[in-house]
C-alpha cells in the first residue's frame, strides 16, 4: 500500500506486503484509516494511517420518537471465514457449515438454531460461549427451522423428506409432526397430511390454540398450519398453483414461497413470495386475507413504499415483535428481509410498508434471517459463504423522560 503526496509525487510504502492481491483502496474522510479490498483472499481490510484527526465539536444531541436504524456492524457469529465446507462442532469460527439455508432465534438471544441443509443435520449454536454443536441429523435437505420462545422446543422443515419433525431441545429427541415420504397437499392429522418440498418455518408461541407453526409449502405454493398439541395440518392460503393473485384463503395464489414470520399470537403472519419478488401479509382468521405489503413483482433493489419497493428473489423474512405480538417500545412492527437476488438485508415497518436498506451487500448468498427479541441484532445464514453472520440494527428506543425530583420535608 502506497501514499503519494499530490503536490510533489513524493511516494512512499505505507505498508510493506499485504498477501494476497489487493485490488481496491478507500480512505476515511478523516484519513485515519484505509480500507482495503484484498481480492486473493476475499477479505475487506483496514490499516490505520497513523494520521490523527483534528477535534470537532460534539453535536447536540436530539431525541426522536422514531426507532434509529442505519448500517449496523456485519460480523461472523459462525463457520469458517475461508469457505470450508463440513459439520465440525467447535467454537466461533472453527466450526463449519454447508450451506446452512435458515436460523432461527430464541426470544432472548441466547440460542440460535440453523438449518444446515447440505450437511443434513440441524446445529445449535450459544451465543454467549460460540460453541456451535449439533442438535439432530439424520434429515434430507432440512430447509427451514423455527424455535419457541423459551427454546425448549426447535421445529424442522425436513424438506425432501416431504415432513415437518419436532426437536426437544434439551434432549435431541426428534419426532414426526406431520407429512410422510410421498409428497401430496392433504390436510390431515400427523402422517395422515401431506406436503411437497416444505421450507421456511415460523413458531406462534401464544396462539389462541396453542403452539402454532406455519410453513411454506413451496411446491404447493401454499401457506400450511400445523397446530402442535393436535398434529393437525390446515391449509391457511394458496390455489396450489403457481401465480400471482391477492384474496382470501385459497383463492390467494404464491409462486414458490420461501420463508415466514408470524406474530407471537398467531393472528398475522408475512411470506417471502420468493419468484414473485414480493412480500405478502396474510391476516388469519374465520375469513384468511392475502395482501401485498411490499413490492412491484419485478426483480429489483429499490427502496420505497409497498409497491413502489422492489425485491430480487426474498428467501427469509423475521419479524420483530414482543412475547404479545407488538413493539410498544418501537411504537411498530419491524420485519427483516435478505433479498437473495441482490444480496441486501431489508427492513419494512409492517405498518406502512416502507421499505429501507439495512445492509447493502452481504457476500456470498444471504438466504434465512432471524432477529433477536430485543432489536439489537439480526443473523443471517449465508449460503454461499457457509456462514452464520450477526447484524448490528442499531436499534434505539426512544428516550424515557426523567421525573423532576420533588423536595422532601423529610430528613435525608
Amino acid at each position: 500500500v502506497r501514499q503519494v503526496v499530490a503536490a510533489t509525487g513524493a511516494v512512499t510504502s505505507l505498508y510493506p506486503l499485504v498477501a494476497g492481491a489487493s485490488k481496491g483502496v478507500a480512505v476515511h474522510p478523516h484519513g485515519t484509516v484505509l480500507y482495503v479490498a484484498n481480492t486473493d483472499n476475499n477479505l475487506v481490510l483496514s490499516l490505520t494511517t497513523g494520521y490523527t484527526a483534528p477535534p470537532s465539536p460534539a453535536p447536540t444531541a436530539v431525541p426522536s420518537p422514531e426507532p434509529t436504524t442505519t448500517w449496523g456492524v456485519l460480523e461472523v457469529v459462525a463457520g469458517s471465514p475461508t469457505g470450508l465446507t463440513g459439520s465440525t462442532n467447535g467454537v466461533g469460527t472453527n466450526a463449519k457449515f454447508n450451506q446452512p439455508y435458515d436460523v432461527a432465534s430464541t426470544a432472548d438471544g441466547a440460542t440460535l438454531v440453523v438449518a444446515d441443509t447440505y450437511s443434513s443435520r440441524v446445529r445449535k449454536i450459544d451465543l454467549a460461549s460460540g460453541v456451535v454443536s449439533t442438535l439432530g441429523s439424520g434429515f434430507s435437505f432440512p430447509a427451514g427451522v423455527g424455535v419457541t420462545w423459551d427454546g425448549t422446543l426447535a421445529f424442522v422443515a425436513d424438506t425432501v423428506n416431504n415432513r415437518v419433525k419436532q426437536i426437544v431441545v434439551a434432549t435431541g429427541a426428534t419426532t414426526t409432526l406431520a407429512g410422510a415420504s410421498a409428497a401430496g397437499a392433504a390436510d390431515g392429522v400427523g402422517t395422515n397430511a401431506r406436503f411437497s418440498q416444505p421450507v421456511g418455518l415460523a413458531v406462534s408461541s401464544e396462539a389462541a390454540n396453542g403452539v402454532v407453526l406455519w410453513t411454506c409449502d413451496r411446491n404447493n405454493h401454499k401457506l400450511r398450519m400445523v397446530v402442535v398439541g393436535t398434529r393437525e395440518v390446515l391449509t391457511v392460503a394458496g390455489t396450489g398453483s403457481p401465480g400471482f393473485a391477492d384474496g382470501t384463503g385459497t383463492n390467494a395464489a404464491f409462486n414458490e414461497p420461501y420463508s415466514v414470520a408470524a406474530t407471537a399470537d398467531g393472528t398475522v403472519a408475512y411470506v417471502a413470495d420468493t419468484n414473485n419478488h414480493r412480500v405478502r401479509l396474510v391476516s388469519i382468521g374465520f375469513e384468511t386475507s392475502v395482501t401485498t405489503l411490499a413490492g412491484s413483482g419485478a426483480a429489483g433493489a429499490a427502496d420505497g413504499v409497498g409497491t413502489h419497493a422492489a425485491f430480487d428473489t426474498p428467501t427469509g423474512v423475521a419479524i420483530l415483535n414482543d412475547k404479545d405480538g407488538n413493539r410498544e417500545d418501537l411504537g411498530q412492527s419491524l420485519l427483516f428481509v435478505t433479498d437473495l437476488g441482490s444480496g441486501r438485508v431489508r427492513r419494512i415497518v409492517a405498518a406502512t410498508g416502507a421499505v429501507s436498506t439495512l445492509y447493502p451487500l452481504v457476500g456470498g448468498a444471504p438466504r434465512g434471517v432471524a432477529v433477536r427479541g430485543d432489536g439489537t441484532h439480526v443473523y443471517i445464514s449465508d449460503t454461499g459463504s457457509h456462514l452464520i453472520r450477526s447484524l448490528s440494527t442499531r436499534i434505539t428506543n426512544p428516550p424515557t423522560q426523567v421525573p423532576t425530583p420533588v423536595p422532601s420535608t423529610e430528613p435525608t
